[in-house]
């Protein structure tokens, strides 16, 4: 498991920025494909998103991380 920092803001239909934040996520990178890894952190960011503000709509990746 590798651990990553997800840094994005969240949008309204407007592509208004309502939040803009970071939420950490562990992936299993030997068990994904790089399109399931970016599917992954895109939903979790979402999710993260949705419980801040429940008006956001979709996720603007800005910068992922890996801690090591």
């Amino acid at each position: 498991m590798s651990k990553y920092i997800v840094v994005y803001n969240g949008l309204d239909n407007n592509d208004g920025v309502l939040v803009s934040t970071q939420i950490a996520i562990d992936i299993d990178m030997t068990k994904n494909s790089a399109a399931q890894f970016l599917t992954i952190l895109e939903d979790n960011a979402l999710v993260h998103a949705q419980e801040l503000d429940g008006n956001v709509t979709r996720v603007s990746v800005i910068g992922i991380y890996t801690l090591s």
